[in-house]
Parts: C-alpha cells; structure tokens; sequence
C-alpha cells in the first residue's frame, strides 16, 4: 500500500509539472493513508486525504480533477486524491507550525507530516470504529502525552467551551477521555 500511495504521488507531480513548472502545492497529509504512508500501517485505503491549502486553489482543482475520486488516474492508481476542509475535523491552530516537510522527490508537491498530537486529535471528533483502530496504533507507536492531547483538542475549539453545549467539541473530549484512559493504562480497548 505504501508502494501505491508513492507511486500515486509520483505521477501527480509529475502530472502538475507537465502543466506548470513553477506550481507548489501544499499537501498536509491527514487521514488513514498517512498512517499507512508514514507509520508503516497495515492497513488498506482508498483516498490520500489532505488539507484545503490557502492559496493555490486553481492547483487543488486540477489536481482533483486528474486524481480525484472517480477520476482516470484515481482507478489506475486504486487510490484517489481527496481534500478536507480544516474545520472539520477542526484542526488545532498552529497544526502548520508543528508539521514536518517530508523529503520527496516531488518538483509541485510539497507534503506535511502532521504532528501525532494533531493527528489524532483530528480523527476525536468522528471517531468512528476505523477512526479509534487509527488512534489506538499512534498511541502503541508513538510516545503522546495524555495532557499535550488535551491541549491541542482545546487549540480545535478556541472559541468553545464546556459551558456552552457544542455537541461537537463535547463529543470530541468525550472521545479524548477514552483515548487518555488508554494511554495511562487504565483501560485496553479505546
């Protein structure tokens, strides 16, 4: 799978670059195939989730165009380009800051690692079955601190607190209590 998400990439670059040598696109890589991607997950996916970049949205179109769902290349590749709004899942402010660039090869391309704490916390607010699978293999793979978690879903919500009933900022720190119980061994399933 990983092998296919590279191959994936590869051709969308080299894809932009035959129609504009000068392009960047930004890609802060969220979802499933980033774990497959960076974390060696074995698992399956079928999108190559990423962020809505500011900017460059002709570039985004284009590259939706060619390598989005239901696309030519998408069904060559098995794999297919797909972008998330940053407010849903809400995203921690300075989510950018902490990411990493990842080497590449890439001329258009420029891809984030988002930060582990900010992954997961985008994944609390949905957490859906495959979403708590995702979560509990950061939390055996990757060293998170209960209370930076915390932290960071507050950075998601700054305009909301507790007292003012958001179904979905409560839904969200429900689902953070599960995963810090589990991160200090109080309980074995999230």
């Amino acid at each position: 799978m990983k092998e296919r998400i590279e191959a994936f990439l590869a051709d969308l670059d080299r894809t932009l670059a035959a129609r504009a040598a000068e392009a960047r696109l930004d890609l802060y890589h969220i979802g499933r195939s980033a774990l497959v991607w960076e974390y060696d997950y074995i698992a399956t996916t079928r999108d190559f989730d990423f962020l809505r970049p500011q900017g460059g949205a002709e570039w985004v179109e284009l590259a939706l165009q060619l390598f989005g769902k239901n696309s030519p290349k998408a069904k060559e590749h098995g794999l297919y380009l797909e972008v998330v709004e940053e407010g849903f899942p809400p995203m921690p402010l300075g989510y950018k800051k902490r990411a990493t660039q990842v080497d590449g090869p890439w001329k258009i391309l420029r891809i984030y690692r988002l930060d582990p704490h900010d992954l997961v916390a985008s994944k609390l607010r949905r957490f859906s079955p495959k979403d708590r699978a995702d979560i509990r293999l950061l939390c055996d793979l990757v060293a998170l601190d209960p209370e930076r978690l915390e932290q960071v879903l507050e950075e998601a919500y700054p305009f909301n607190l507790e007292k003012d009933g958001d179904e979905f900022r409560d839904s969200a720190f429900r689902s953070l209590r599960a995963v810090q119980h589990y991160l200090r061994h109080e309980i074995n399933e999230i």
